[in-house]
């Protein structure tokens, strides 16, 4: 009977973890910043910059833009666009401000427009790069924060 009870378990355990991978797909960022994007679904990849689609269309996108120097460093040029972003009324969330992403030197926002949910993020230690993940479900946005991981 234990032997039943154990196989039960582990086999739960085993659907358990393949039906979470599968609730996200994991995008690796930059060295050492990763994140998982809330993709059940998805019928295709594509892009060099990641976009998602499934049954129901398009799903959203990660993006990864390198700055001319006019406009670094990328924490400077996040921060200008949050105070744009801010001036026309868009609903906001400052996540490097409310703990969201707890790592030091990570400057980031959401915007809420036209029913998707779009992440802008850069670092301090990557003067050039900007990250922006959009969903076209604006609830998956913080599925997508909730995932980001920094090496400690």
């Amino acid at each position: 009977m234990p032997k039943k009870v154990f196989l039960c378990l582990l086999f739960l355990g085993i659907a358990g973890c393949a039906q979470h991978q599968s609730s996200t797909i994991p995008v690796g960022l930059s060295n050492g910043l990763d994140v998982g994007f809330p993709a059940n679904g998805v019928s295709r990849i594509e892009g060099e910059d990641i976009r998602f689609y499934g049954e129901r269309g398009f799903h959203g996108y990660v993006q990864k833009e390198i700055l001319p120097k006019e406009h670094q460093p990328a924490t400077d040029f996040v921060e200008r666009a949050l105070e744009l972003s801010k001036k026309k009324d868009w609903k906001i969330k400052e996540i490097s401000k409310d703990g969201y992403v707890g790592y030091v030197g990570y400057v980031g926002y959401v915007v809420y427009v036209e029913n998707t949910a779009t992440l802008h993020l850069a670092s301090d230690q990557d003067a050039e790069t900007v990250f922006t993940i959009s969903t076209a479900d604006q609830d998956k946005i913080d599925d997508v924060i909730a995932t980001l991981k920094t090496p400690r």
